[in-house]
């Protein structure tokens, strides 16, 4: 077995360490496709070329796990005899992180985009609420409901609006104008 020390840094053993061992012992995150397909390579001779890989090992820390892109091939003696395994693992953790983070831009702008052409179509309260709704549930959440305070329900007048202190005092009342669920996403919102 041949182990450079590049591999060694990845997973925090010591290549000597190596000898002897299966990766999944070396590292129980790994996948339990991963000695599978060994197995399948050494039995066909079929390459596996940049599969992605996601684990922990001991060089993470605790909950912190890695991407590698890993490729396997049959080593053969020059008479055909099958020798074992190579393997080329690079750690593309900060590819990966790059490919979820703009994954995660697309989605909020697409959503962003959707709730750009579909709320605030009107000046009525009650139908903006509904048109957020519809947009939260299911693209963002699963269920939503917008509420409204009462003196937010009620078209403010000059008597309503009261003193700073009178308001102070008077108990927060919140009021649901549209209520949306998966468990329904075609039913017609409803007004409490």
């Amino acid at each position: 077995i041949g182990i450079n020390q590049a591999l060694s840094a990845y997973n925090g053993i010591p290549a000597r360490a190596h000898l002897g061992h299966r990766v999944e012992e070396l590292v129980p995150d790994v996948s339990h496709s991963v000695p599978l397909l060994q197995k399948h390579v050494l039995e066909t001779g079929e390459p596996v070329v940049d599969m992605l890989v996601v684990a922990g090992t001991p060089a993470d820390g605790p909950g912190e796990r890695r991407y590698w892109s890993v490729s396997y091939a049959r080593l053969e003696g020059r008479d055909g005899q099958v020798l074992g395994l190579t393997a080329v693992v690079v750690d593309v953790t900060e590819r990966q992180n790059a490919v979820e983070r703009n994954r995660l831009a697309r989605r909020r702008a697409a959503i962003l985009n959707e709730a750009n052409s579909r709320i605030g179509t009107s000046l009525d309260v009650t139908q903006t609420a509904a048109e957020l709704a519809h947009v939260a549930v299911p693209i963002f959440c699963d269920e939503a409901a917008v509420y409204l305070l009462d003196s937010a329900a009620r078209p403010r007048t000059a008597d309503s609006a009261g003193s700073a202190s009178a308001q102070r005092t008077t108990p927060i009342r919140l009021h649901a104008i549209a209520i949306r669920g998966s468990a329904a996403p075609h039913a017609p919102l409803e007004r409490v």
